[in-house]
């Protein structure tokens, strides 16, 4: 072996500054670590203590000045057992001025070292990285030095046992032989009560149960031989702050080894609390140890592609103190929520951060997030066997227990969109994840979806059947949710719109897009149809685009036009829903041509039951053609849903292509009714030809309805080329069954015809 020169040095201990013999100075290394360099010895020393200490911190020497390597590993031993006690890697080391050379160290939780037990720490070092020589360093006076200890350099691996055989090299004061390469920091963190928590840490969010209640792990170590350990929780000072403060608990009895672990159960939904523990010796409690900010809410894992994660508009963090986000896809260590959010990619803006504002508000409860999109990626990017799924997913879920977070969030698709996916294909693909996350989770992991389909590059034909696939997703799983869309935030993009740049959001987006998973979330869409009138596109504030001119098409072209110039609000699907349709169909101005008497200049060019100037075309292709609206409201149990429709025929009734109106739930078809012209005369009280006639579908619930199933409606063209059906003023109005009316004006409930009247129908505000 060769050894570097030595003069002088000193062993740095405990938490506060010895000063080095002979006037040497501190170097200090900002080097990173150094990543090629070989670690052909395993070395330190073997010591014991005078009286009860704790371990708090492991490092390394930076004998050299120049860093270390990120791959090296410090370990304590029980010499006198061979057992390791605890072991650390030095990746992300902080560099401490320790003397004559200064020492990367990593915090662990306390470890207790007790009289009477020989322990070795040692440390995998490189030929420059270690100094040896007699009675060279100043030890804390609890520290007895006894010898030092090293592996051969053909065994540089740090064992997993501490013995002769494993460190069989022996080095004494006589020999000159003490080798310095590992250091630790000794000391009580809290002399007064001997407990040391060392888990959890502060922001730590626990997921609350089904019992509105959460159960909080905590671990640290202690001094002395209690009886106990007892625990309590604290609702902090501050009117933001919610809960209910817990009594003492019994969390460990008759702990031994200097180390105790428990759970402070029951824990009401709300935080910030603080986590007070303490050690209770013949009935006499110790002063107690506490840790702040730690609550019981909800947590998210978020993943997807660059719209989860910090691609938007930056600049937010979230307002409430109790949102947070993890630092950690394995480890439970939490910051507040400012963007960008730790793990996940981009340096900008996140929606999660702006959710965990209104979810807080309303709910008066922390929220956590783990956020860990991937800019770029398709779906197949995150099947099981992928880098993604094997070191962000998996980990991720094997991080928290069972239940131990909500739900999982999912936004992507655009770039699959660019691959040309097929419905069929992302559903697979996306089954086959959400299989294998509940798989490794150990419990039935609930999944959110988006429609997510959008790209500036690709055209409705390629966008159509990814939407399609995160829809077959949902339709097939009882425990997958429908999320947000986002599909239409370029059409919407005026100025002051909804994009940062042609794919990613602005402010205004990430706040539409943070609204719709609140609403989702707590249940609060309703069944309103957006864009229902067919006016959106045309509404300059939000388009920037004006009024279409008499007689004038907006068609959507789906295979050539990159701007995919859709319908606001709508899908225009195949009769299978899972491709773009064929055809000419959009939304048109109608005029003379159509419609005598639809020209602007008389009254606008807006005839009886139209709601404006535009209506809605499904204009030759296949036929089955649709127009099909997502609302986010979920189907309930004694309720009346009604679909209505202003349904046009053409001056020239031989166009007419018979219109079906379809009530569906979880994408399936729960009501229909089709109206030949001969059912939209009779409702319209004679010819309906060149006229718009009202004409509706009803679906009432009973008392059981499958739970979460989201509403949607279908206007289809059942006739084929040559054929057309324009429509306009589309409606879904709720209101309670008639047994449930019957019920509530019963004169036990105290309601009468004249009073019910708040209980008539509910139409929801657009959002």
């Amino acid at each position: 072996m060769n050894f570097p020169p030595f003069a002088t040095a000193l062993l740095f201990v405990v938490a506060h500054f010895i000063p080095v013999a002979q006037g040497s100075v501190a170097v200090t290394s900002d080097a990173a670590g150094r990543h090629d360099v070989p670690l052909p010895f395993c070395l330190g020393y073997v010591f014991s203590v005078s009286e009860q200490t704790s371990v708090k911190a492991l490092g390394q020497f930076d004998v050299a000045a120049d860093g270390f390597s990120n791959g090296a590993k410090v370990s304590l031993f029980n010499w006198d057992t061979g057992e390791k006690l605890v072991e650390i890697g030095l990746s992300g080391a902080l560099l401490e001025e320790t003397g004559f050379y200064d020492t990367h160290f990593v915090a662990i939780r306390p470890v207790a070292l007790r009289p009477g037990i020989r322990y070795l720490i040692a440390t995998e070092v490189a030929a420059n990285d270690f100094a040896y020589g007699n009675a060279m360093m100043t030890m804390n006076s609890v520290v007895q030095w006894q010898q030092g200890r090293s592996t051969t350099s053909s065994n540089p691996a740090m064992p997993a046992t501490a013995n002769g055989s494993t460190f069989p090299i022996e080095r004494t004061t006589e020999d000159r032989g003490s080798y310095f390469g590992p250091n630790m920091k000794i000391g009580n963190s809290s002399p007064s009560s001997g407990i040391v928590i060392a888990h959890p840490s502060s922001r730590n969010i626990i997921q609350r149960s089904s019992t509105n209640t959460g159960d909080v792990p905590i671990a640290g170590s202690f001094l002395g031989i209690p009886d106990e350990i007892q625990a309590r929780a604290v609702v902090m000072e501050g009117a933001a702050y919610s809960g209910e403060s817990t009594d003492w608990q019994t969390i460990a009895t008759v702990p031994t080894g200097g180390l105790f672990s428990g759970i402070l159960r029951n824990v009401p939904a709300g935080g910030w609390y603080q986590i007070e523990v303490r050690a209770v010796n013949s009935g006499q409690p110790g002063t107690s140890s506490v840790i702040s900010k730690i609550g019981i809410g909800d947590i998210y894992i978020t993943c997807g592609q660059s719209n989860s994660a910090n691609y938007g508009q930056g600049g937010f963090g979230a307002s409430d103190d109790r949102v947070c986000a993890r630092t950690s896809v394995t480890q439970s260590t939490w910051v507040r929520a400012i963007d960008p959010l730790p793990i996940a990619g981009g340096s900008g803006g996140s929606v999660w951060s702006r959710l965990g504002d209104m979810l807080a508000s309303e709910q008066n409860i922390p929220i956590g997030f783990l956020s860990i999109g991937v800019g770029s990626t398709q779906v197949a990017e995150w099947l099981p066997s992928s880098p993604h799924y094997i070191n962000l997913l998996r980990p991720a879920l094997r991080s928290l227990p069972a239940n131990g977070f909500r739900a999982i969030l999912w936004h992507q698709g655009e770039s699959d969109s660019i691959a040309q996916t097929s419905a069929e294909t992302y559903a697979s693909r996306l089954r086959s994840i959400i299989q294998q996350s509940r798989l490794d989770a150990a419990w039935s992991v609930p999944w959110y979806v988006s429609e997510a389909s959008f790209h500036p590059a690709t055209t409705l034909s390629q966008e159509e059947p990814v939407a399609a696939g995160q829809r077959l997703v949902i339709q097939s799983d009882p425990l997958v949710f429908i999320g947000p869309s986002t599909d239409d935030f370029h059409a919407e993009d005026a100025n002051g719109g909804k994009l940062i740049d042609t794919v990613h959001f602005n402010n205004t987006g990430l706040l539409d897009h943070a609204q719709q998973w609140r609403d989702i979330l707590l249940r609060k869409s309703c069944a309103t149809v957006k864009n229902g009138g067919f006016e959106d596109n045309c509404t300059p504030s939000l388009t920037n685009r004006s009024s279409l001119a008499d007689g004038a098409a907006h068609v959507v072209n789906t295979t050539s036009d990159l701007d995919s110039p859709s319908v606001i609000g709508w899908r225009i699907l195949n009769a299978q829903g899972t491709a773009a349709a064929d055809g000419t169909n959009g939304f048109h101005n109608p005029a003379a041509q159509t419609y005598a008497f639809a020209v602007d200049a008389i009254k606008e060019g807006v005839l009886p039951r139209m709601m404006g100037r535009h209506v809605a075309m499904l204009d030759g292709g296949t036929a089955g053609n649709q127009f099909f609206s997502q609302t986010r409201e979920f189907a309930s149990a004694r309720k009346k849903y009604t679909l209505t429709v202003a349904v046009g025929v053409r001056d020239d009734p031989s166009s007419y292509g018979i219109a079906r109106l379809e009530i569906t739930a979880n994408d399936q078809t729960v009501a229909t009714a089709r109206f030949p012209k001969s059912t939209l005369d009779s409702l319209h009280g004679g010819n309906s030809s060149g006229s718009f006639t009202d004409a509706s579908v009803t679906w009432t619930t009973g008392a059981n309805v499958e739970q979460l199933s989201p509403l949607g409606i279908r206007i289809v063209k059942e006739n084929g080329a040559g054929t057309c059906v324009d429509f306009d003023h589309v409606r879904l109005t709720v209101q309670p069954s008639d047994d449930f009316s019957s019920w509530i004006k019963r004169p036990s409930r105290g309601i009468t015809a004249e009073t019910s009247h708040g209980y008539h129908w509910m139409v929801c505000p657009r959002f």
